[in-house]
């Protein structure tokens, strides 16, 4: 009797094949045979291929398959090697912990799954395991932060296995960067080494024979110690007589070079253009100010340049470094002569940490620009000199020993980066006030024909102010009001046409006039912060008498008086006065 499977679970009973109808007696049809089950496959997925003593190993069967069916038993078990408790010994995953060991060996765990037929299948899979880890003494000293000019020290103290020194066959030191630092290396010696700006991941290769390979490594950001310069910064105006080299140094106070130091400086405050509290939009920031400090300077120097845009400029700025300190400045034991509650900065100091003498004495650099943060404890001077010439004569309070003093003249000068460009200029408006003072009183005995005939101040001391002429960096030629670079009172001056004697033309100026000029900013015309003030500036740079000038003045014409900026020790020593 033959047993024929239905669906739902019902059997058909039949005596013999025709039994159950069709085509009669003689019916030669053959008997319904069911398929073979076939066999499932074993596949184990180790978390690794070896492991050290107390170390945790996970074993994956999910990869197993059965192609007809599917798998309906796991079964982990351990064919060989020290004993082992595996957990979950009957699941897809299973687990175990190697245990302690006092010599190298291999575990071998044997998987056997099951399908929903009763098939059966094994795979095996050897973990080879250490006696335990080594454990390596590392230490990576010389950052917080690291910087790619600074030294780097490297050291191993030892390696140890269960507390006993392993001594290894080598010890590799590499970066993943820069390659291998130093082969073979000894226990306490140190590697010093200097690595280049990146993200580091400096590695540890320890090769211990029977022990194996240990691996230590470490992640370090080394952060530039000298940026790279913008190529606006890096090449002079166009057509210039005169290069000014220029050395950027800036300071960001931060905890490990990439985290702001907020209490060092009220990072809070910052201008729009700046985005936010990171050292790099920081640093993209300061590259905009200088840009536009460079077209300042090197835009005054175009005698009357706003009505005569092919005179060239006298002065050609050129940037030849850019330094970054990311710490806080260095202070002096002294205070503020003129506010007893701040410090005053180490200048020497300051210089002495980027080898202001080679600059000076070596490359001619003549300016150095300190990009600054704001902090009431301490006192940066907008404009301080150094001179073999003439000592100091700038903005400051003239200390003959704050700065050190090299074979030529240098300027430092103060920038507030949590303000714009305009606050920047006006600091070398101040010192180009100073210089052309001291020149006029050197030569004259009086100031009267810069500060009274030129700016229109008058009764020194305390000198009025008289609209009309070409006023000061504090105060445009068309108000009384320090800082009054917004005042929209119009105020007929002589400026565009000064001569001395007061005969000029007169034009109608006020704020909107200083706004209205049309400048070719290097970033553009439209967004400049402070515009209006900073192209007063300009204005007033560029109504000085400058290089082919032909002002007249009694029976001469004026001098070129860019020459004080371009080189203050020749104009000295040539006895070069604010006329010819």
């Amino acid at each position: 009797m033959n047993k024929l499977a239905l669906s739902g679970g019902f059997f058909l009973v039949c005596a013999s094949l025709a039994a159950c109808g069709g085509g009669g007696g003689d019916s030669d049809d053959a008997p319904l045979v069911p398929p073979a089950n076939m066999s499932p496959v074993a596949v184990i997925t180790p978390s690794s291929g070896s492991a050290y003593s107390t170390e945790a190993v996970s074993l994956d069967g999910t990869g197993s398959s059965d192609s007809d069916g599917e798998i309906a038993g796991y079964s982990w078990s351990q064919m060989s090697g020290p004993a082992i408790s595996i957990t979950d010994a009957d699941a897809a995953i299973a687990a175990f912990t190697v245990p302690r060991l006092a010599s190298p060996a291999e575990i071998i765990i044997e998987l056997e799954v099951s399908d929903d037929d009763g098939a059966t299948h094994t795979a095996s899979v050897g973990i080879r395991v250490a006696a335990a880890p080594v454990q390596l003494a590392v230490e990576i000293a010389g950052g917080s932060p690291f910087i790619d000019e600074s030294p780097i020290s490297l050291k191993v103290g030892d390696a140890t296995l269960d507390g006993i020194t392993v001594t290894p066959d080598s010890l590799d030191w590499e970066s993943s960067l820069e390659g291998t630092l130093a082969s073979d290396v000894a226990f306490d010696e140190i590697v010093d080494i200097t690595l280049g700006y990146g993200e580091h991941i400096l590695t540890l290769t320890g090769d211990f024979g029977d022990l194996g390979v240990v691996q230590y490594s470490e992640a370090i950001k080394v952060l530039p110690r000298k940026l790279e310069i913008p190529s606006y910064l890096s090449t002079p105006a166009a057509g210039y007589q005169v290069r000014v080299p220029v050395v950027l140094v800036t300071h960001i106070p931060t905890h490990d070079g990439v985290t702001l130091d907020l209490a060092e400086a009220n990072y809070t405050y910052r201008p729009p253009e700046w985005t936010n509290n990171s050292v790099d939009d920081l640093i993209t920031y300061i590259d905009i100010i200088n840009m536009r400090k460079k077209f300042i300077l090197e835009e005054m120097s175009r005698f009357r340049g706003y009505k005569s845009p092919g005179n060239n400029p006298y002065l050609g700025y050129e940037v030849v470094e850019h330094y970054v300190f990311y710490e806080a400045l260095p202070l002096a034991p002294r205070n503020n002569p003129f506010d007893a509650s701040q410090q005053m900065v180490d200048f020497a100091a300051l210089m002495a940490r980027i080898d202001g003498v080679s600059w000076v004495d070596n490359e001619s650099v003549r300016e150095f620009w300190f990009n600054n943060y704001f902090n009431e404890k301490f006192q940066f001077w907008e404009s301080n000199m150094s001179s073999p010439t003439t000592a100091d004569i700038s903005n400051s309070d003239r200390d003959s020993g704050d700065l050190p003093v090299y074979t030529q003249t240098y300027i430092v000068y103060g920038t507030n980066y949590h303000r714009t460009q305009a606050e920047a200029i006006h600091n070398h408006g101040h010192q180009l006030e100073a210089m052309l003072d001291y020149v006029d009183r050197l030569h004259s005995g009086t100031s009267d024909l810069f500060w009274g005939k030129f700016v229109g101040l008058t009764g020194f001391p305390g000198p009025a102010m008289v609209p009309g002429r070409c006023g000061w960096t504090h105060q445009p030629p068309n108000t009384t009001i320090n800082y009054g670079y917004s005042d929209q009172v119009v105020v007929e001056v002589d400026c565009e046409d000064w001569r001395p004697d007061g005969t000029g033309a007169k034009v109608p100026v006020n704020s909107d006039y200083f706004d209205s000029l049309s400048y070719a900013w290097p970033d553009g015309n439209i967004g400049i912060p402070q515009r209006a003030e900073t192209q007063f500036y300009i204005w007033w740079g560029q109504n000085m008498p400058g290089m082919d000038n032909n002002v007249p003045y009694n029976s001469t014409t004026m001098e070129n008086w860019w020459k004080f900026t371009g080189n203050w020790d020749a104009a000295i020593t040539d006895q070069t006065k604010l006329y010819k």
